[in-house]
């Protein structure tokens, strides 16, 4: 069972399509059957995917200030994250993608 909140459950979709245009890219590059061949594109990839995570996760959950409350506290509160996937905010999920990385490479 996935438990979202919000475009939370986009970490996977976007996660994939990286991972997907990579491989298409690097074996429209270097030739059908590159990817599979060698190591580094499926790092490579694996990087560029939980890299780009995060930036789209900081423009999702970027804090906004709540205007009507401002004038009563200092400092004005903020929205708790917006967007996030089995309680974890779109934009740490980075994290994760690169300990899978570790993960794959320490026990392969």
């Amino acid at each position: 069972m996935i438990i979202w909140k919000g475009l939370g459950f986009l970490v996977l979709v976007q996660f994939f399509v990286v991972l997907m245009l990579f491989q298409v890219s690097v074996d429209a590059i270097n030739g059908q059957g590159f990817y599979t061949a060698n190591d580094w594109p499926r790092q490579a990839a694996m990087i560029a995917a939980s890299i780009s995570i995060f930036p789209v996760g900081l423009l999702l959950n970027r804090s906004q200030n709540v205007v009507e409350a401002s004038a009563i506290s200092e400092p004005p509160p903020r929205q708790t994250a917006r967007h996030a996937l089995f309680f974890i905010p779109y934009q740490h999920w980075m994290w994760a993608g690169l300990g899978a990385l570790l993960l794959l490479e320490t026990a392969g």
